[in-house]
Parts: structure tokens; sequence; C-alpha cells
């Protein structure tokens, strides 16, 4: 593999993809079958306001989980200290990563084993897409499987600083994906995309988990999140919804989350639920 002639630090939301191992000595899939993150009893605090109150949840290998909920329920804050991004006040519950609580984990131990993509990224330097993706030193199969995922080999020699929006967004996508890691985060991975994208990525997203990764994604498309196997309704800080997409997306809760009446209709290639927001109400 090539190496970035870029000598720096990329401090990706905290975690720092030059401090990984090298492939050869990271932690594969088949050896965390049982990865699991767990929250227990989680509130996290701003100032003296609880962004999230008592969350308890469980995420285990072979789903794609989707979070949903309107601006400024938690969504982010939520994704971020799975990641281990926000620390926790004493007696504020705990976060556990494979049995172990996260705030004793490095931020090293944490990147080998999940990986989170931001809602945001933006890299100064003209980096190539090729060279971004080198920062995570991918193996060759997990460099082109990303590559090919988001559609990039075209742009592959195309510095990052001359891109569209939603061609940086797949590039940054791809570096996610190419981390080969038991767990993937990722923050409105399909906002900004073409639906072309949307499409692919959610694939990709199905075919991780199918291989026993957990994926979980905050969507503000909730036809999209329909196409999980799993649905986290958060409400002002609070899980008010847990379970299969046909469960979870149904009028009421979509009424009361978002303020809007819902026409759900169904795929009929999938069979899955499309509820699709109608009037504000």
């Amino acid at each position: 593999m090539h190496t970035s002639s870029h000598k720096f630090k990329l401090e990706f939301y905290g975690l720092s993809l030059a401090g990984l191992e090298s492939p050869a000595r990271r932690v594969t899939l088949a050896a965390m079958s049982s990865a699991m993150l767990t929250t227990k009893n989680l509130t996290v605090r701003r100032g003296k306001r609880a962004v999230l109150s008592d969350v308890n949840l469980e995420f285990t290998g072979g789903a794609v989980t989707a979070i949903i909920g309107a601006n400024g329920a938690g969504k982010t804050t939520l994704l971020a200290t799975l990641a281990g991004l926000r620390s926790l006040e004493h007696g504020d519950g705990e976060v556990r990563l494979n049995g172990s609580a996260l705030s004793e984990l490095s931020k090293g131990a944490i990147a080998k084993q999940l990986a989170f993509l931001p809602a945001h990224s933006h890299v100064p330097f003209p980096l190539s897409v090729r060279e971004l993706l080198l920062l995570a030193e991918p193996s060759p199969t997990a460099y082109d499987a990303a590559l090919e995922a988001m559609e990039l080999r075209v742009l592959e020699d195309k510095p990052v600083t001359r891109l569209s929006t939603g061609e940086v967004k797949r590039a940054w996508i791809a570096l996610t994906l190419s981390r080969s890691t038991p767990l993937l985060l990722l923050d409105e991975p399909l906002s900004g995309l073409d639906p072309r994208y949307q499409v692919r990525l959610l694939e990709t997203l199905k075919n991780r988990a199918l291989d026993g990764c957990s994926v979980v994604f905050i969507a503000h498309d909730i036809p999209y999140a329909a196409r999980a196997d799993r649905v986290i309704a958060l409400g002002s800080g609070k899980v008010v919804a847990d379970g299969a997409p046909l469960e979870v997306l149904n009028a009421d809760l979509l009424r009361d989350l978002y303020g809007v009446d819902v026409w759900i209709g169904t795929d009929p290639l999938s069979g899955a639920v499309v509820p699709i927001a109608t009037r504000a109400i």
C-alpha cells in the first residue's frame, strides 16, 4: 500500500486514524463476532439541561439500526456518546463496548472496534481521494470495496478540495467503510447524496450487517429509515419507540415526533413501509 505524502495527523472527531495499528494487527469481524455496544441509564447534560435522559439500548452484530427524531431530539449527541466522544458525569450512566466501559478505553482501542462518520467533515489540505482513504491504512481489499461502493474510482486521483459537496461526502463515507470495523456509527450519511448513492450506501450497509457488522445511522429521510432492520425514535432526549420499522413508523408516532400528518404506503418490491409527510399540523 502507498502511504500519504502529507505528514500530519488527522483527528477524525477525536479518533486519531494515524494511531491505528497496521491492518494485519487489527481486530477482525470474525474475532469480534460477539461485538456489542450498550448503554445503561445514559444521561448526557449540556450545562444543567439533560440532552439525553435515562437511555438504555443494546446494539449487536448483524443489524442495521436507524435513529430518527426531530431537530434537537438528541440524535447526534447519542451517536457521539456511543463513539466515546462525549464525557459522562458521575452517576449519569455508562456506555460499554464489548463489555468494557467506554470511559476506560483509549481512543486507539475504541478506533480499532468502531468507525464514526460525523455529519460534517473537512480536510484543509489538497489530498486526493486515494490519499484520504489511505489515512485509515485499509487493506487493499477494503480500499477497493469502499471505493467501488461509493463509485469513486474515476475521482481517485482528484483533490478532495476540488470535489462537489456530494462527492466529498462520498469520499468520507468511503474512508469510514474502509476501516472495516465491526461497528459503524454514521451521522446523517444519506444527507447531501443523490438518490443513486443513497441507495448504494443502504445496500452496502445491509451487506455489512449480513457479514456480522453492527450499523447505526441517523436518518432524516423517514422512507430510508424504513429500510433499516430496526428503528429507534428519540423525542426530547428519550427513547420513545424502539423496534422493527413496521412497528415504529406509524402515523401516530410520526405525528407526535415531527408535527406532521403522514401517509404510509408499502414498497411493492421489498414490502417495506413508506411513510411520507403530507401536511404540517
